[in-house]
């Protein structure tokens, strides 16, 4: 069975996050767009319906979010 890591990063989604365009004036952005969608669809597919809660998800969850993305300034 291959590692669940490998199905995500060859999954559909990662390139289209990667794709997007960020309208943000990026020097004073400290989130990339790509992490912010990406913690709130897993959050939302997990099951956290409120941001104090994907936030909280996301905390805890941190060490696995990295095999994906940085998040180099946390969550």
């Amino acid at each position: 069975m291959e590692d669940q890591r490998t199905l995500l990063r060859d999954h559909p989604l990662k390139p289209m996050l990667d794709s997007l365009d960020d309208p943000r004036n990026q020097e004073l952005t400290l989130y990339p767009l790509a992490e912010i969608f990406f913690l709130a669809i897993i959050g939302a597919l997990c099951g956290c319906d409120e941001l104090t809660v994907v936030s909280a998800f996301g905390q805890e969850k941190l060490p696995w979010f990295r095999h994906y993305y940085p998040f180099k300034h946390g969550i």
